[in-house]
């Protein structure tokens, strides 16, 4: 019997909005954050009846997605739920990096979900780009900054490739020289900074005034909630005391 992608997703959405619902919140949320994962493979309904299950008021509500996960219908949701920022984990503008990371989308699908995210007036995106994927070039690399030059979104996180020994990326050479990959982070923060992004956390560029309002807490210690499977959360007690806990990783 064939299952509908969408209705399996239900029973852990309900979940997660029934675990929303029985918090506690002493004070309106500042910043959701859609994320990690791929929360943009989810029907952007549901995307609505999860922020439903918050108090309003929260300034910054970002949500991850995957290039070629998103269509008309989802944007349309969630601009209407106020989601008002998009992290876009393209990776590279490369089709030959994204097959040796073995991504699922190509160049194209990177391109048009940015036009479409414009279309839909949404002003504030973050382009994730991997330094040091599998046999990356160099002189690709600068073309993968040259897109973002031409691009201007208002984000970008830029993260090198950090591989677990027992990982299917740790057995085999990643055939990137370890002296390589410092060139490739100095050369995006070089001409970043000349396309007038301010370079406000080791891994995060934006252009000012749209540095990540989510994740400055939590380089500043803020309390945050994590909500789902795996989420992470940190609380202050009284006095100096700090409290972190999670959730169960497993249903």
């Amino acid at each position: 019997m064939a299952v509908s992608p969408q209705l399996a997703h239900e029973p852990y959405v309900r979940r997660l909005i029934r675990e929303i619902q029985l918090s506690q919140f002493s004070e309106e949320p500042e910043t959701i954050f859609f994320g990690g994962g791929t929360p943009s493979i989810i029907d952007g309904v549901w995307i609505q009846k999860i922020l439903a299950a918050f108090p309003k008021g929260a300034e910054e509500i970002s949500l991850e997605a995957n290039p070629g996960t998103l269509d008309q219908a989802k944007l349309e949701c969630y601009a209407g739920a106020g989601i008002n920022r998009i992290s876009l984990g393209a990776q590279s503008f490369h089709d030959e990096d994204l097959k040796n990371a073995g991504r699922l989308h190509n160049s194209a699908d990177v391109f048009r979900d940015i036009e479409l995210l414009r279309k839909h007036g949404f002003n504030n995106i973050n382009i994730d780009l991997i330094a040091g994927l599998p046999n990356q070039q160099f002189d690709v690399w600068r073309q993968n900054l040259a897109n973002i030059e031409h691009i201007r979104p208002e984000h970008v996180s830029i993260y090198m490739l950090d591989v677990e020994d027992r990982s299917v990326w740790g057995r085999r050479e990643s055939g990137i020289p370890d002296d390589l990959s410092p060139r490739f982070y100095m050369e995006a923060a070089e001409r970043l900074s000349r396309a007038g992004y301010i370079h406000y956390e080791i891994s995060n560029w934006a252009l000012p005034g749209f540095e990540c309002r989510h994740n400055l807490k939590y380089w500043t210690d803020v309390p945050y909630r994590g909500f789902g499977v795996s989420a992470h959360s940190f609380s202050r007690s009284a006095g100096p005391a700090l409290k972190r806990f999670w959730n169960t990783t497993s249903l």
